[in-house]
């Protein structure tokens, strides 16, 4: 089990301790159907990353009900993020999330490009992390390539494992 409640192809429900007294309580748990069976071993987060790209293709064929998306829901999914990195940037202040769906709010935000890509943020640049963005000597990239390449050479997949896990143990 980690720390999302997750075990294999099992979900757990109310087992994040820093959400609340769970102690007391009956822990739920249940094996989700598989709408499409097969091998999704290769894809992250338990295969769930396998269905977001199976309903997508799904939809692009033509499924008018494939389970998608849009992009409002997409962005009430990324702007919490980033406006909480952005309130962390600026000591962390309270900021309002703002609603995209309204066109007049939209058009507030249209030329903002603050990111941590210089050739789109111009004057807008933001650190890559709170404490500044380091400097990485390209030593560092070129001893990751090596370790990939000479994985894909011999098959080995210890730093596509890793690098796939996102730096769990498992």
């Amino acid at each position: 089990e980690d720390a999302r409640g997750e075990s294999g192809d099992k979900i757990f429900v109310n087992t994040d301790p820093y959400s609340g007294d769970y102690e007391n309580k009956t822990l739920e748990s249940y094996v989700p159907e598989k709408e499409v069976l097969g091998d999704m071993a290769g894809f992250g987060h338990g295969g769930s990353d396998f269905y977001s790209m199976y309903h997508f293709i799904d939809r692009i064929n033509g499924n008018t009900t494939a389970d998608t998306i849009d992009v409002y829901e997409a962005m009430d999914m990324f702007l919490p993020g980033m406006f909480a990195y952005r309130s962390i940037l600026k000591g962390g202040i309270p900021m309002e999330i703002p609603n995209l769906r309204d066109k007049s709010v939209r058009d507030k935000w249209r030329e903002d490009t603050a990111c941590t890509d210089p050739k789109v943020a111009g004057d807008a640049l933001l650190p890559t992390f709170s404490g500044g963005t380091p400097e990485i000597d390209a030593g560092i990239y070129e001893h990751m390539k090596h370790l990939w390449d000479e994985e894909l050479t011999t098959g080995a997949r210890r730093y596509w494992a890793a690098a796939m896990s996102q730096g769990s143990k498992k």
